[in-house]
């Protein structure tokens, strides 16, 4: 299992070009998960598999994780 910070997902996203009502019908979420996983101390509860669904999208749209806060693109998209 990935873990990835409010930061990273919002970074992630905005390089893609991507909304996260976007993000959310990619990954199979409600918006309301995306925006929780996007805000520090959210009162919504979070899955891990719903962490993970984002991550997979993320990741599939050419996005790279990089130690705890950064994001690029991959160089092959």
């Amino acid at each position: 299992m990935q873990i990835i910070t409010p930061h990273q997902c919002r970074k992630a996203r905005k390089l893609l070009n991507m909304t996260a009502c976007q993000l959310a019908e990619k990954a199979g979420l409600e918006v309301a998960i995306v925006f929780a996983m996007e805000t520090e101390n959210s009162q919504i509860h979070v899955s891990v598999r719903e962490v993970q669904a984002a991550y997979d999208v993320l990741i599939k749209s050419g996005v790279h994780f990089v130690g705890v806060n950064r994001v690029r693109l991959n160089q092959r998209r």
